[in-house]
């Protein structure tokens, strides 16, 4: 039994016997109802606190032994306080608290979305709110707490209570709410039952391919075929009539193919054939037909009427046609241009729509269309504008004013104030890509909306297709060097698995790495986007889809790196700021900061010893010059570019007794003969302005006896590569020899001369 105990006194307050005797769990939900269930026997049992009574229920079907193993293994009460139960051998229970009973879910082998046995061991609810059902024998089991965006109309094979045929050529729901959808043969669903009634207008075994249909005022079923010509159905006798085409029959139906059928305003039935637009008289039963070119067939696909009463023609190859039954005749026709891009788009015409602004839009076999009545030209919509797919078979508008329609792509709703698309594939539910066709499509009164193609039908209300708020967060799932995956361990660059490393330190040699990452969000998730970059690496993000969640980096440079990854629904927010993964690539040893340091401290040694060396070199050299300049037996001296003295060498200092430091500047003045320092001064400063050679003789002091001596003084110019000059180098050499030598010559010249002209007296 179960037993109440009081924990301030420790006594047992109330014993509640109970049927079963072996292993039970209890919970108390957020009702307060209190739950007993038992793993095996009966199931459960529900006590009242208040009257202390018990409620046992039990799961087992028909007389079957208590000992079997049918009883609850685990429950879970949901965000939504729903109740889930697993059972042992009777699937999965959903407690539906208004109606007070339970909802069985079980495995069906016909269904392959059905729970995948009826063994189920655990329960648990994830945080997008889906519910997970532990399995004995097979993989878990997920169930979406939220109802599906889609409603799917499919042929399941082994399933005689399903959609005839996999292609939906037509659809329509009449004022009984029955919905009729057209395929190989015409499928009556009951949606209240879920039963579905066939019928074979064109007799037993006889497919007629339903390709239009539609309700007129008096409440007969018209079906247009592909093949089988026109039928009236009348639900109140349940018989059929025919309209076939005759060759001899002027009045009959222009061609047994038709494409879609038409009840205007004035309660007129009109149907677009694959030879004109025919208009059925209900008094005489005749069709009257109307053709743009009567020589020629018109494979007519789509009738539709604007608000003025005129009617849209759309064609097989012959573009949009506009004809005004006032007048009975066709008025305008609009083709593509393959030289104009605003005139249609392609000329195969699939749908004609008009919103409540009483804009015309056209779906083509290449593009949505929208129809300026003022200008007569096209505005274009397709994939590159986010269109899901060019071709567009059918359109519908919603309460909003966004115009859904279907595509060979999937489904897709543009609206028309913001400019933008929405698209809706398999993944969301839809019961395949290609919803194109027929052009099946219809609007219930009360707003749900009905698309067909090849891949079947599906139905759905607009403003429950609202997106997913719910922002999942994004894992590393792997990670692999040179594409193989990388274990935990010794050696290996983890420490723990990669779902719980925040960072990586990878050597030189394992710069070739791949990451994988998962969003978890499970309800839909072959539509989740993922969008990723390596900071150090990347300037933008990287988007893909969920098959493209592994991303490798080759051949990276030594550095630090981030690698971010966030993660969204199909039309949900990024998880900012998303999963952040350090990633340091160690340099190699030779490129490490102190083998650089150690190579630049070497070069820079060697750069010192060959420094001290040419230094050596230099001063030796220096040396040879300085013995030179200062044994030569003559002055030698340099200046500056003004012609201040720098340098003088030791031959001048012992001669002048001037030393380095009186001479430099303008202190050799004092050696220079007072009667030639004005002339000398005067030609160095020619010299310094013209930068010409200088050559001067002159006479120094000699310090030992105060004696003058002639010299000869020459200086040059030191020029950089532009010509300027850079410095004067000069000697000055003794001629006083030279001097005396030639004034006595000239006064032998002198003595000669006055000894023959004193003969000559």
């Amino acid at each position: 039994g179960l037993d109440a105990l009081d924990r301030d006194t420790g006594k047992v307050t109330l014993h509640v016997p109970l049927r079963e005797h072996r292993e039970m769990l209890f919970y108390e939900d957020r009702s307060g109802v209190f739950w007993i269930v038992h793993v095996t026997g009966g199931g459960l049992e529900v006590f009242d606190r208040k009257t202390n009574t018990l409620t046992h229920y039990s799961f087992l079907e028909g007389h079957v032994s208590d000992a079997l193993p049918t009883g609850v293994m685990a429950m879970l009460e949901d965000r939504e306080g729903t109740l889930w139960f697993a059972t042992l051998g009777n699937g999965l229970l959903k407690f539906d608290r208004e109606g007070q009973k339970f909802i069985r879910y079980r495995h069906d082998p016909t269904n392959p979305d059905s729970l995948g046995e009826d063994d189920v061991a655990a329960l648990f609810q994830d945080r997008e709110g889906n519910i997970w059902a532990g399995l004995h024998m097979m993989a878990p089991t997920r169930f979406a707490t939220r109802p599906p965006l889609f409603e799917k109309f499919k042929n399941e094979p082994g399933n005689p209570n399903s959609m005839r045929g996999t292609m939906v050529n037509s659809i329509y729901e009449d004022r009984e709410g029955i919905l009729w959808i057209g395929s190989i043969a015409l499928n009556h669903v009951d949606r209240n039952t879920g039963q579905y009634t066939f019928y074979w207008p064109a007799g037993p075994g006889v497919r007629p391919r339903p390709t239009s249909i539609i309700e007129d005022r008096p409440g007969f079923l018209w079906i247009g075929t592909g093949g089988l010509g026109l039928t009236r159905y009348d639900p109140k006798t349940g018989t059929f009539k025919k309209f076939r085409h005759s060759p001899t029959d002027p009045f009959s139906l222009s061609s047994d193919h038709v494409a879609q059928l038409l009840i205007d305003d004035a309660g007129r039935l009109w149907a677009a054939t694959f030879d004109g637009l025919d208009r059925f008289d209900p008094a005489t039963s005749h069709f009257t037909v109307y053709k743009l070119d009567p020589q020629i067939p018109a494979l007519d696909l789509a009738v539709k009427e604007d608000p003025q009463g005129v009617l849209w023609v759309g064609t097989h190859s012959s573009g949009l046609q506009r004809f005004d039954p006032a007048i009975e005749r066709f008025t305008a026709s609009y083709k593509h241009d393959a030289n104009d891009p605003t005139s249609l788009s392609n000329n195969r015409v699939n749908s004609v729509h008009f919103d409540h602004s009483e804009t015309m839009w056209v779906g083509t076999q290449d593009g949505l269309d929208r129809f300026d009545t003022k200008t007569g030209r096209f505005k274009t919509y397709y994939e590159e504008d986010g269109l899901s797919g060019n071709v567009v078979s059918c359109i519908l508008e919603d309460e909003r004013g966004n115009l859904w329609m279907s595509t060979n792509n999937g489904l897709s709703v543009f609206d028309p104030s913001k400019q933008t698309f929405k698209n809706y594939s398999a993944a969301d539910g839809l019961p395949g890509a290609d919803l194109t066709g027929w052009g099946a499509c219809f609007k219930s009164p009360s707003g749900e909306m009905f698309f067909g193609g090849f891949d079947g039908g599906v139905a759905f209300y607009p403003d429950k297709v609202v997106d997913s708020s719910y922002v999942p967060p994004v894992v590393l799932t792997d990670f692999r060097l040179f594409d193989r995956p990388a274990t935990v361990g010794t050696g290996s660059p983890l420490s723990k698995s990669i779902g719980y490393t925040s960072a990586l330190s990878l050597s030189h040699d394992q710069n070739i790495f791949s990451l994988e990452f998962s969003a978890l969000s499970y309800f839909n998730s072959p539509t989740n986007r993922y969008r990723y970059k390596l900071d150090g690496l990347d300037h933008q993000w990287h988007e893909v889809g969920s098959d493209q969640r592994l991303v490798t980096y080759t051949t990276l440079p030594a550095g630090r790196y981030t690698f971010r990854v966030q993660g969204a629904t199909s039309r949900g927010a990024w998880n900012e700021p998303g999963l952040e993964l350090a990633v340091k690539i160690l340099p190699s040893w030779w490129n490490t900061w102190w083998f650089r340091a150690l190579c630049a401290a070497a070069f820079l040694g060697v750069l010192w010893v060959l420094y001290q060396v040419r230094i050596q070199q230099m001063r030796r050299q220096e040396r040879k010059l300085r013995d030179v300049i200062e044994t030569i037996p003559t002055f030698a001296w340099s200046a500056l570019p003004d012609g201040s003295v720098d340098f003088v060498n030791r031959h001048w200092q012992e001669h002048t007794g001037l030393s380095t430091e009186r001479t430099i500047g303008s202190g050799w003045r004092e050696a220079v003969h007072p009667e030639d320092l004005e002339r000398h001064a005067e030609k160095w400063r020619a010299s310094l302005a013209t930068g010409e050679l200088f050559e001067n003789e002159v006479r120094y002091r000699r310090a030992a006896n105060g004696q003058y001596r002639w010299f000869l003084t020459r200086a040059v110019p030191l020029r950089d590569e532009r010509g300027n000059i850079l410095k004067w180098y000069g000697i000055s050499t003794d001629i006083e020899d030279r001097k005396r030598a030639e004034q006595e010559r000239e006064q032998l010249r002198a003595d000669l001369a006055h000894v023959n002209r004193a003969s000559r007296l």
